[in-house]
């Protein structure tokens, strides 16, 4: 179940996992650290995510991204929605 606050930012990265899996039915997503200059804060708040899309009869396709929290649940999925797209598309 998805949750997020009345001014539509998710605040953790199992939000941002469950959003994104909502976004794109069927991908396996995955969250990674990044190395971050700077803050530990800064290196917390930061992953990368990995969507992987599974096509029929072909090997499947890969495409990431990164995020920081706190950050707009809108915009997170449908940027991820249109990097799917795009991966799809150029295969």
């Amino acid at each position: 179940m998805i949750t997020t606050p009345d001014d539509g930012l998710v605040r953790s990265h199992d939000e941002v996992e469950q959003l994104l899996r909502y976004a794109l039915p069927g991908a396996r997503v995955t969250l990674a650290p990044v190395a971050v200059p700077g803050s530990t804060r800064a290196a917390a708040s930061t992953r990368r995510y990995d969507i992987v899309l599974p096509r029929v009869g072909r090997e499947p396709i890969t495409t990431a991204s990164v995020y920081s929290l706190p950050c707009d649940a809108a915009r997170l999925a449908q940027g991820a929605r249109a990097e799917a797209d795009r991966a799809l598309s150029a295969a």
